[in-house]
């Protein structure tokens, strides 16, 4: 007679070594696996993503602080409030064409991951889709690695700019010279902008990549498999 001290298997009828497998393979360990499999690639994207986030709230938190600072201007003129009107005239002329450079930078970053990341999966993705799983599962395990690393470069910028301001005191300002500081001013709402260009920058840099494998049907991607 065979009973669950012979064969092993417990109250839910499966047995130890597959319940193992299936905690093993989970979702988690699977993004966990992808992320680390690619990790040299994965860091670079991270930090490309970090410094370009970190130059566009230091350029916005600049951009805030001189506004903040002639707004409670007292209307008496010195050297200083002369170099910074200056400084805030360029910082004009400049603001649309950094924002655009910016988003162009995060563009290109997340499409050049997203392509090979998604290149390199394309068969597993489709055989996946053959096997039946559903549509919205497989984009899950698809994009939840990149976008893993995508947001962690994209709060990674910010982060650092306010911690790093947080520790200059109560009149944060940048150096730009030996007697000349630019003041600073952050607040939630630069956090949520720089967040929000970076998604967006990121959803059209994978878009173009995550199209053209959905686009084939599993069958003609497994067919041209080699």
């Amino acid at each position: 007679m065979t009973g669950p001290a012979r064969t092993g298997i417990g109250r839910g009828g499966t047995h130890p070594k597959v319940r193992a497998h299936h905690h093993r393979f989970g979702p988690i360990g699977y993004i966990w696996r992808q992320v680390w499999g690619e990790r040299g690639r994965n860091l670079l994207t991270l930090m490309s993503l970090a410094i370009v986030s970190t130059v566009l709230t230091l350029f916005l938190a600049v951009d805030a602080g001189l506004d903040d600072h002639f707004r409670n201007d007292v209307g008496i003129p010195s050297d200083e409030n002369k170099e910074l009107f200056e400084v805030k005239e360029v910082m004009g002329s400049w603001s649309s064409f950094m924002l655009f450079l910016c988003a162009s930078l995060m563009v290109l970053s997340t499409a050049n991951t997203s392509s090979m990341d998604i290149l390199e999966r394309r068969f597993e993705l489709s055989t996946l889709r053959a096997l039946g799983t559903r549509l919205p599962q497989v984009l899950v395990l698809l994009l939840s690695p990149l976008m893993l690393v995508f947001i962690s470069g994209l709060v990674l910028g910010p982060v650092l700019v306010f911690a790093s301001v947080s520790l200059m005191g109560n009149d944060p300002r940048l150096p730009l010279g030996p007697d000349l500081g630019v003041p600073l001013s952050l607040d939630i709402g630069t956090f949520v902008f720089v967040m929000a260009v970076g998604t967006l920058a990121a959803a059209l840099g994978t878009a173009p990549s995550l199209l053209s494998v959905l686009g084939r049907s599993p069958m003609e991607v497994l067919r041209d498999a080699p």
